[in-house]
């Protein structure tokens, strides 16, 4: 081979090596991001109506009778979150799903009692649940005192309820109610009962003189409380100082 053969083949691989190692690259595609099976989404209850229920006890207690639906058949539990933002007591009801599950094209009713959180000794409050926003006001003064002292529940903790039919329907109920107080003072137990529906509220107090201190605690006690009506067959809900129990009349 020539010389000039030898250059003029060169030559020839330098070109078609650059054209082909400069032309254009193919774009990327688009990525495609799918939800993770452990990905999940919050879907609120739509509520309908919020009514306070306030206990009858000292500091006061809160209940709020909620009712409303969850927009899809989906069977999943039902979670409620609270919190407390100076006058505002903020209640969020929703259910959480896995992001892939595609549910039934129903609605599924909503009716509940839902205890708030804390005690109150006064004022006015802004409840807000979901999209539902209502007032309460509780009594500006406490109680009137006897002269034992001024009926409260403060100090006594409810651990149990134990709801028990002492015959068919119509049942005669029997609430066993355990806890304890956090002080050793041996004072009598206060019980005062509301019923609202198929809802009854119990309220525990005692009347703590004001001039006597109570050595440290705790104290563990145990109560019967017989509710003051006769029930008929089916979902009962009893509530404690604010501890709630459903249990069924068969």
């Amino acid at each position: 081979m020539s010389i000039i053969e030898w250059l003029l083949w060169l030559l020839f691989l330098l070109f078609f090596g650059i054209s082909s190692s400069t032309g254009s690259a193919p774009a990327p595609s688009e990525a495609t991001v799918q939800p993770s099976p452990g990905d999940t989404v919050r879907i609120d209850t739509v509520i309908e109506s919020v009514e306070p229920l306030i206990l009858e006890s000292y500091p006061m207690q809160l209940q709020l009778n909620v009712t409303g639906y969850q927009s899809n058949g989906c069977d999943y539990p039902v979670q409620v979150e609270q919190a407390m933002d100076g006058n505002n007591i903020i209640v969020r009801i929703f259910i959480e799903m896995p992001l892939a599950v595609t549910c039934p094209a129903v609605i599924v009713p909503y009716d509940a009692t839902i205890p708030i959180d804390g005690s109150f000794t006064g004022g006015s409050y802004t409840i807000i649940v979901n999209n539902v926003t209502t007032q309460v006001d509780f009594a500006p003064t406490a109680p009137t005192a006897t002269p034992f002292g001024v009926p409260t529940g403060a100090n006594l903790i409810v651990e149990e309820v134990v709801p028990g039919a002492q015959s068919a329907a119509p049942a005669t109920i029997i609430v066993q109610i355990s806890g304890y107080f956090e002080d050793a003072c041996d004072l009598p137990i206060m019980v005062s009962q509301t019923r609202d529906g198929n809802t009854f509220i119990i309220s525990l107090s005692r009347e703590i003189p004001p001039n006597v201190r109570c050595a440290a605690g705790p104290t563990p006690f145990t109560i019967d409380v017989t509710l003051s009506e006769q029930l008929m067959e089916g979902p009962h809900t009893v509530i404690v100082n604010g501890v709630s129990v459903e249990f069924i009349v068969p």
